[in-house]
Parts: structure tokens; sequence; C-alpha cells
């Protein structure tokens, strides 16, 4: 019997060998939740790398496990073994370099091809170097102890502190001689190091270590910095969207440094304009936030509020809005605010505290969490359901609920019930279209950061699934310097309804972070809501922007059937330059989305004077810029970037020549490798030029298309009126052919390219159960 018990678990071993790893892993991962649970820090690499092991085909690693079980020894009954650090530092200012010393006790001992692993976090925008000790980002390592000597090298790292979603290649500092024991203390200088421009009390400096060649890295424990804002130097004045006439509001007046963080320090005293009067005076104080509750408006129309700082240097404008009687209000905020104890770069408490949105949703990927800690994070939040591509993709599921560990999409969507959560299908890892369940999935995410995805609302669309849309700052893509603006969820909130209750039914529009004020009704219906069916089909409303209008585009199924050029104008002599690239994967297959581009070129005027150029629309400096050239004449250069996206710069030029022409010329480029598309790598971009002549272009918008590797991006030119309006009406009748269950959207698109989309509205039909 026994003979024949063994004889059956070998044949088990033999054709499951992942049974055991299965419950070893089973083991660390009750291990590390427990010391989660009981306060500890506990390393993300611990909670990730389990996590991966659990859904990879190398999940049963022997010596991985055996890495885990060793770490996890060392944090639960010696955790004196990892060592500790601390830092000597000047205070950090957000944006600025700093130097800091960061001393690290050793707690093991460290023998040759050991050593030391100098990271970051994968949202700090610093590249490490060990060359140029003059230089920004210089790093070096050192110690006291006789007969240890350090080599320099690299080591590729993945994850939180390393390349988020590819490799990162980060310091490593080997012992090529000596040793270093328990109590040995590490000098780490940081010189002229690149602080993030993002102010936090949660910014880290990670240090790993490994105390031979066949060991793997451990995580000293880390100690928090803060990085202060700078002083005021600019006013933020933020009030409700809509508001009735006669009805008392807040106005919150919000001060901000020169990078978008709450200033800190004194500021001005301020006055309160409204309508263009002295409305009151805000003293000078050390806050950065004011709220005015005195403010309101008797009767419809248009009005102002602003503000101006005693000496006059700052002032400020409010976003747009519209006093008028309406059944509705708008919410602006953020449902996907990922939060330190996970990928992002702010702490709970301070996403929760965010003064500038009316609601933000702190979210943190499920790998990460204990059902404890879960717990015990501020309300609303959500976890982030994530996979690879052919496991379904991620999903961002809003709920109390805590989180759970689904192997696939499928079981992940029967395990969620339509009374307790509502999930976001997000794209940059695309959900699967195929297993979704419309009770659950309702939003999708077309706004990344600064990639855009609305190709995918429209896959989800046009295969039955009643979505609305949202966006969000978070994106995986390699932070290249800091955007200013921030895309945005405005929410429609009718009557006694609440916002999240809102959210989920899709009520909602969104924008690439200026606050402009869209109302859409199709036959009558508010975005997310399904009108009775009609072969006629009425789309009415108005947008009100934060600078001039470019042009309104009404969307139905998914193509765009009418439009309004609001700032288009032959007679002018502005030209805007835009350009796009697509993000959808190539063919539409069910696969990562494009990578971005890089536009670099130059445009000449010959036989007329170049007079200005202007980009309002580069808000990233790291990666855009525009110049007029200070030594080839009625030539101006730049550089841009897209991904789903349009950049576009503006010129201004004076001629009488019929003759007159444009030259643009653009350079050699590539597509970025943020992500590894399955059926399409990223390409090379070759030089391109095209030569338009201002005759051609009183004609109406000249488009010209580059071919890449399967895809046409775009390059449009047209005359425009900077000084169209901010303010319109639209009115558009659909009498093409109709059917059951079509859906439209307007889509805005400003002179500085700021945009903002309504969620769609859907006539006739039903929803897919």
């Amino acid at each position: 019997m026994k003979v024949l018990l063994s004889r059956c678990l070998l044949i088990c071993l033999f054709w499951f060998p992942d049974l055991l790893g299965a419950e070893e892993l089973a083991e660390l991962f009750s291990r590390a939740y427990t010391l989660q649970d009981r306060g500890e820090q506990v390393p993300l690499d611990i909670l990730s790398g389990l996590h991966n092991l659990r859904h990879s085909a190398s999940a049963r690693d022997a010596g991985e496990l055996q890495h885990y079980r060793k770490w996890l020894n060392w944090l639960s009954f010696a955790p004196e073994k990892l060592g500790n650090s601390y830092f000597r530092n000047e205070p950090l200012l957000a944006g600025s370099s700093a130097n800091l010393v960061q001393i690290v006790r050793v707690g093991t001992e460290i023998s040759e091809a050991g050593g030391f692993l100098i990271a970051r976090h994968w949202q700090h925008n610093a590249e490490f170097q060990t060359i140029y000790s003059g230089q920004p980002n210089f790093i070096r390592l050192s110690v006291k102890r006789n007969g240890v000597d350090f080599g320099i090298t690299s080591v590729v790292r993945r994850g939180v502190n390393g390349g988020l979603d590819s490799d990162l290649r980060l310091p490593f500092f080997p012992i090529v001689q000596g040793r270093l024991l328990p109590g040995d203390m590490v000098t780490i200088e940081y010189r002229n190091l690149a602080l993030p421009e993002l102010a936090s009390q949660v910014f880290t400096l990670p240090v790993y270590f490994r105390t031979n060649a066949s060991s793997g890295f451990y995580q000293v424990p880390q100690n928090y910095l803060q990085i202060h804002a700078g002083p005021v130097a600019t006013a933020e004045i933020l009030v409700p969207s809509r508001i009735n006439p006669g009805e008392s509001f807040v106005t919150k007046i919000l001060l901000k440094d020169q990078y978008g963080n709450p200033s800190e320090g004194r500021a001005p005293s301020f006055d309160v304009l409204v309508d263009g009067s002295l409305h009151s005076r805000l003293d000078a104080d050390v806050t950065n936030h004011h709220e005015i509750t005195s403010i309101r408006f008797e009767s419809r129309g248009d009005h102002s509020i602003t503000v101006r700082s005693s000496g006059g240097g700052i002032s400020g404008k409010s976003n747009p809005f519209v006093v008028q009687y309406g059944d509705y209000k708008v919410f602006w905020g953020d449902p996907n605010s990922h939060i330190s104890l996970g990928e992002g770069s702010l702490s709970a408490a301070e996403v929760a505290s965010r003064r500038d949105l009316d609601f933000s949703i702190t979210t943190v990927h499920n790998r990460y969490l204990t059902p404890t800690l879960w717990q015990s994070l501020p309300s609303p939040k959500a976890w982030l359901w994530g996979n690879q591509l052919k496991y379904g993709g991620q999903h961002l599921a809003i709920t109390e609920a805590p989180p759970v560990d689904a192997s696939s999409q499928t079981e992940l969507m029967r395990l969620l019930r339509s009374d307790r959560f509502t999930t976001i299908a997000l794209a940059e890892i695309p959900a699967d279209d195929r297993f979704l369940n419309n009770r659950v999935t309702r939003l999708v995410e077309i706004l990344s950061g600064e990639s855009r995805f609305e190709w995918f609302a429209n896959r989800l669309l046009s295969r039955g699934y009643r979505v609305g849309f949202t966006a969000s700052n978070h994106s995986h893509l390699s932070p290249v310097g800091y955007p200013k603006n921030k895309p945005l969820t405005a929410v429609i909130v009718s009557g006694n309804t609440d916002w999240l209750a809102a959210l989920s039914k899709g009520r909602s529009f969104v924008t690439t972070g200026a606050r402009i004020m869209l109302e859409v009704r199709v036959n009558g219906g508010l975005p997310g809501t399904r009108t009775a069916f009609s072969s006629l089909r009425r789309i009415k409303g108005y947008v009100k922007g934060t600078g001039p209008i470019h042009k309104i585009e009404l969307v139905k199924n998914g193509t765009v059937i009418d439009h309004r050029d609001i700032a288009l104008d032959a007679n002018s002599k502005s030209l805007k330059i835009s350009l796009y690239s697509d993000s959808a994967p190539l063919g539409g297959q069910r696969d990562l989305p494009r990578n971005g581009r890089e536009w670099i070129g130059f445009l000449r005027t010959v036989n007329a004077r170049l007079i200005t150029a202007s980009a309002p629309g580069f808000q990233n400096p790291a990666r855009q810029a525009l110049a007029i050239n200070p030594v080839e004449e009625n030539r101006v250069d730049f550089i841009t970037w897209t991904r789903g996206s349009t950049s576009s710069f503006m010129v201004d030029f004076e001629t009488d020549n019929e003759d007159a022409v444009l030259e643009l010329n653009f350079r050699n480029g590539h597509e970025d490798t943020d992500v590894s598309p399955l059926n399409r790598p990223s390409a090379e971009i070759p030089g391109y030029s095209q030569i338009i002549s201002i005759f051609e272009l009183k004609g109406g918008p000249v488009v010209r298309r580059q071919r890449i590797l399967g895809y046409e991006d775009r390059i449009t030119l047209e005359l425009v009126n900077k000084d169209a309006p901010a303010n319109v009406e639209f009115d558009f009748v659909d009498q093409s052919e109709s059917h059951q269950g079509d859906y439209y959207y307007v889509r805005v698109l400003q002179l500085d390219d700021h945009m903002a989309w309504s969620s769609p509205v859907f006539v006739g039909g039903f929803d897919q159960p």
C-alpha cells in the first residue's frame, strides 16, 4: 500500500509539479499579509513578486521561492539583518536640485560580488549617473572599512522601484575586494539630484543589497522624505460649473506654486472681483486656500469671478460656469488616483485631502493589499485587477468590498456582483471585450495621463456594452517631465442622486485637464441615458471653454458624421499645424496599444514673413518645445509627442505674394518602447517633407498623411481665427439611416489642444445582460 501511495505521489509530482510550489506560495502570501496587517513595512517587491509567481509559468521557481522565504524570515524574526538607513539633507523643494547623503547601516555580512543597488521610484524622472560629479544626478558610494573596494556597473530592474512595465538600468556597486560586516556604515552621496515637481510627504530613494553573487536583492527598510512646495505663483478659482440664479455656492481660491502644488509660505493679500467690481479682500496669510460663501448671482447670463494680488503680480480667473436654472450639478474628480501603497507618489491622506477636486477615488493594485489594509483606506476607494493581456488586461473595481485575486478575467467577472461593484475597463493593457459583464463594467477610461484611447471605448460600445467615459492622470508610461494639465472626469448629478451612483451610470464627460463645461442632449437625453427610438435624432448643447473653440464634432457609432468649424478662417494670417498619431492596436487586434511617437522638425515660410510662433498646448517641457530659429530667418523649430492625441502649434505670417508657400520638414524619429505589442514592434520613423501653398490653405484645411508600418499619421494645416469664441451653442440633426441602439457623443477641440468628450447617449435598443 505504501509503495502504491509513493508511486501515486511521484506520478502527481511528475504531471503536476506546481502542487508543492502552490502550497508554499500560499504560505508565503499568508506570512506577508500577516506582517502587513501587524503594521510592518512589507516591501512591494515581495507582494508583487509572489503575485507574479502565482500567475506565471515559472511559478514554482525554487530559487525565487527560497529568496522570498528568506526575506520574510528576516522581516519576521531578524529585521536587523536588513539593516537600516537615515538621511542627512537640506530642505527639499519641488522641481529643484538638491544634495543628499544617505547612511546605510549594514545588517548582515556582504561578501565579494555582493553590493548595493541604488533604485528610484518609477515616477521619479532622474537618470542616475556615476561619472561626472558636477552634472545632475551624480551618485557615489563609500565605506570606511579598510580593504573594501567597490566597482561600478548596472543592473536591470522592473517594478515600482525601477521600470514599472519595462526594464530600467540602475547603478549597482559590487564589492570587488573585501567584505562588509554587520554594523558597517555605507555612505551614499547624491549630488545635484533632480527632485520631482510633485510635492509629497512620501518621496523615497530606495536602496537594495545582495549578500553575494548568487543572492537575490533585499530592500533596506526605507525612510520617507518630504518634498516641499514652493511659494505661491498662481491663483486658481474653482466654482460649480452649473449655478442656479439666486443660489449660494462655494468659491474656492487655491494658491499654487509654479508646478501646481498647493503653495507653502506666506501669501500676499488678494482682491476678489465679481463681474469686474470689488467684492472682498483676502488678507495676507500663510494659508494656501480660501473659501468664499457670500457670492451669488441673481440673474442668468455670463458672469465672471477673478482675483489679483495686492501688487498685481498674481491673478487668476474662475473656471467656466453657467448661471441658469437647471436640473443637474457637475462634480469634478479623478476616479483612478493611485497612492504610494502601490504605484503612486502621494499618500492616501494626501489624495483624500485634495481641495482642487470634488472627488478622488483612492486606488491600489490588488496585489499590494490585505483585507485589513484595504479597510483602513479612506473611502471612496477602488482596487485595480491587473493582468497580462492574454489573461484579461486591467480592470478598476470601485467598491467597498475587499479585493479578489482571480486567475482570469472570466473568473473575475463571475466573482463581481453588480450591486457591490462598478468596474472601469482600462485600455493601457486592454480588458478583453469578449468576457466583460455589462452589469458590472459600466465605464471605460479613454484618457490615461497624456495617452488617449478613444478607440477602446468604441470597441466596447460597438459590441453592445453601455459604458460611460472616465479620465485619469494615472498612466504606466515612464514619466518624462510632469505635465501641468491632468485629465478630469466630470459627473452629471441630477436630483438626490449621489455622484458615485451617477458615475456608475455613465453620467459623465471628460476633459484633458481644463474645466470645459459641456452639455449634450440627444433627443433630450443626457449622457449615460437611453432615449426612446426615433428615426430623427437631434443633438443639442453648448460648450463654455477655457479658450477659443476650434471645432465641435458629432460622433455616431464611432464615426464623425457632422462637425462645426468654429475657428476656421480662410482670410486669417494665423496658421495652425496639428500632428496626430493613432494609439489603437494594429488592425483592431486584441493587443497592447501603439506606443507614442515623437515629432521633430521645422516650418519655413517662403515669400512670407514669419511674425510670431506659439504652442499653448505644449505643457510638458521635457518633450515639447517651440522656438523661432535664431539663425535662419522665417523658420520655427519644434519637437512634440502624440499617442492617440493631437499636438499643435501656431504661426502668424505676413504676405501679399500669391506664390508664398510653407515648407514643413520632419527629421527621422522613432516610436517609444514603453510597451511591446504582440503584432507590431515600435517603428523607426523616416524623415518627411511637404510644401503647401497659402493659396491651397485658403480653400480649407490641408491634410497630409504619413504611412508608418500599417498606420497613417496625420498632419493638418489650417488658417484659423485666434480670437474665436469660447462659448458656443450647437444643434445637429441626424437624418441618416438609423438603427436600434445607435450611440452618439460629442467631441470638442480648443485651439490650445484641450479637448472634451461627452459620454454616449443611446437611442433605442436595450442593455445586454
